[in-house]
């Protein structure tokens, strides 16, 4: 039987070849099914990465999935990003993906969707009671192997259009992301420098995690080879851009923005544990709750935003509130929804970090 403790927070993660065998991997299979059928429907989505292990987890995952009455789509290996646009593009009712994300070779696991949110906290200690009491659905499935790089690619393409010539070094790092970006880049004309692109779960080159900067180091040496303008990881967020759209359109925005910081300040040495290398907040200068609670839209937007000319912004905070994304996720819904419904002023925050700020002076201006 699976080990409890590979069912965390965020995802089910295990040292493949010894926490991950294929018979309890299909009864992950079965729960996780029976779960998204019970809360949302039989149609899942279902892809993987290039690890070495992830086609053995997709074998037996897959005959889990099909023995409680699933009706797989899978859309093979691909970056995880695909997976959840599937999810959408197809209307599936959820989507599992088999992937060890940034952490070493030797593991591996799961990322799941149910409806329209992911499976974190306490839905995935749900799925692991059903392993438990052997409390399955049963009936006969159907999987089918369907296309969602090319609908992917085709949608990403289509909101770029360049009017000079662009010069890119991107590092794929061996992963799930080169054949898929390298397909952007000829959809939009874009004959870039690519390195590591081909797929190779032994990763002979660096790790795929960017976070750590001696991974890095082929990169930073292509940039100044090539004279190229702007380098690229298969890595990102727009987490802070969030925060501050919300913010800024007040209301139930602001006052869920607000919230965020509370429970970020009150967990601030969980928060801050693994990113203590690169990360350096002086804790003297994070406001108090009862200080952040009065706040205008525009105090919270200022603290926030990174604009070193302004007198209010605080580096501190923004580094707290950066590593801070784990209470948004456990917010589940209520964030979604206001997420969407401040999705105007969402929106202009993200436009202008990353193509304002960004793209623009570099390739436009």
């Amino acid at each position: 039987m699976l080990k409890h403790s590979i069912f965390r927070e965020y995802d089910i993660r295990g040292i493949a070849d010894e926490e991950l065998l294929d018979a309890d991997v299909e009864l992950l299979g079965r729960a996780l099914a029976t779960y998204i059928i019970r809360h949302s429907g039989r149609t899942i989505c279902l892809g993987n990465d290039c690890r070495l292990t992830s086609a053995r987890l997709h074998q037996a995952l897959t005959k889990g999935l099909l023995a409680a009455g699933a009706h797989v789509l899978d859309i093979g290996i691909v970056p995880t990003p695909v997976l959840y646009y599937a999810a959408v593009h197809f209307k599936a009712d959820g989507a599992v993906m088999i992937t060890g994300s940034h952490n070493p070779p030797d593991c591996n696991g799961f990322k799941t969707v149910c409806g329209v949110s992911t499976l974190y906290g306490q839905a995935i200690q749900d799925v692991y009671k059903l392993i438990q009491s052997n409390d399955y659905e049963s009936a006969e499935g159907s999987a089918r192997s369907v296309d969602a790089i090319t609908p992917y690619v085709e949608e990403i393409a289509s909101q770029f259009q360049f009017e000079r010539k662009v010069k890119l070094v991107v590092d794929a790092g061996n992963g799930t992301a080169g054949p898929t970006v390298h397909r952007v880049f000829e959809k939009i004309g874009i004959r870039a420098k690519e390195m590591f692109f081909d797929m190779d779960g032994n990763f002979p080159n660096h790790h795929p995690d960017p976070t750590v900067p001696a991974n890095l180091k082929h990169l930073r040496d292509a940039v100044r080879k090539h004279n190229a303008g702007l380098h690229l990881k298969t890595a990102g967020t727009t987490w802070l851009e969030e925060i501050i759209g919300l913010a800024e359109h007040g209301g139930k925005g602001l006052a869920l923005a607000k919230d965020i910081y509370t429970e970020a300040l009150a967990h601030v040495d969980e928060l801050c544990a693994p990113y203590a290398s690169v990360i350096d907040i002086n804790r003297a200068k994070l406001p108090p709750t009862a200080e952040v609670s009065k706040w205008s839209a525009a105090q919270y937007v200022a603290a926030l935003r990174h604009d070193p000319k302004c007198k209010d912004f605080n580096p501190s905070l923004r580094q707290l509130l950066h590593v801070g994304y784990k209470i948004a996720a456990k917010k589940g819904q209520t964030y979604l929804d206001l997420v969407r419904e401040c999705e105007s002023s969402i929106a202009r925050n993200v436009t202008g970090n990353l193509f304002d700020r960004h793209i623009k002076p570099l390739f436009l201006d």
